[in-house]
């Protein structure tokens, strides 16, 4: 026999009213869930088999409008192009969208077999137990246009602090968290290298990423003591460049370009032989 029933994401969807407020608190940045299966079977060899399991979560997030401060926008002596890099400085004073989820799950499994022979004693129920509690927030900041910011922190707990001898349920203390298992966090940081806004190198796009994640794995509660916790951590840096040939060619008085046996080059007023012989290594 199973039994399941389910409710995903409910939430209260926002009015047309309170789609121009965008509150951090308003009701509307929160989501449930919820789920549960249940089996049950019978059979000449087993007396009793029950397997539930379980799942509920609760949501929040939002968005944030940017909050940006751009002081030089409109000094009109910056409207150069070698000044634009000051120009468009810019910085975000709110963060871009905060997430917080938390979810229970738990599964409860249960068997007793039937004794076969006639004058053996009852066999014993077998039971397993995996209730555990998981939490993880994150934030996204783009602190300028060229600059954002994630973090990320995950939670796991697990809750095994009982006798095996307690009758404890699926639905037995159910908001207990636990012992902490497991942590671990995330900060990725992407900066668009403002290389477009320099006259001189603006056909070249660089971005620079970096990585840094860190790692606390609790050991099994019976050898804790012996073995300890285990802890790690790594950073990742990554540099990409590409570089927009077509605007290069541009730039140098590069016009056209055909392509035969023998190239004929065409230049935007050719000034004199080593300007043209520049443009023929170049092209070639």
């Amino acid at each position: 026999k199973r039994t399941s029933f389910s409710f995903l994401n409910v939430r209260k969807e926002k009015s047309s009213e309170k789609q121009k407020s965008n509150k951090f608190y308003a009701i509307e940045n929160i989501s449930a869930s919820y789920a549960f299966n249940e089996m049950t079977n019978t059979s000449y060899e087993v007396q009793k088999y029950l397997d539930q399991n379980l799942r509920a979560s609760l949501n929040y997030n939002h968005s944030f409008k940017p909050w940006e401060l751009e002081p030089l926008k409109k000094v009109t002596f910056l409207n150069s192009k070698y000044l634009k890099l000051i120009q468009d400085f810019n910085i975000n004073f709110l963060p871009t969208s905060i997430s917080l989820n938390s979810g229970i799950i738990r599964s409860y499994n249960e068997q007793l077999s039937r004794s076969l022979i006639e004058g053996l004693p009852p066999l014993p129920t077998l039971t397993q137990r995996h209730f555990m509690f998981d939490w993880d927030y994150s934030v996204n900041y783009n602190l300028t246009k060229s600059l954002q910011f994630t973090f990320r922190a995950v939670n796991n707990y697990l809750y095994d602090d009982f006798d095996p001898d307690q009758e404890i349920k699926i639905f037995d203390k159910f908001f207990t968290i636990g012992r902490p298992k497991q942590y671990h966090q995330t900060l990725n940081g992407t900066y668009k290298v403002p290389l477009q806004k320099l006259p001189l190198v603006d056909f070249i796009t660089a971005n620079y990423t970096y990585t840094a994640d860190f790692d606390w794995q609790a050991s099994s509660s019976y050898f804790q003591e012996q073995l300890g916790n285990t802890i790690q951590n790594a950073n990742t840096h990554n540099l990409s460049i590409d570089l927009d040939m077509t605007k290069f060619y541009r730039n140098i008085g590069l016009t056209s370009v055909k392509t035969s046996k023998n190239p004929q080059i065409t230049a935007a007023k050719p000034t004199n032989k080593w300007f043209n012989s520049v443009k023929n290594v170049l092209t070639s």
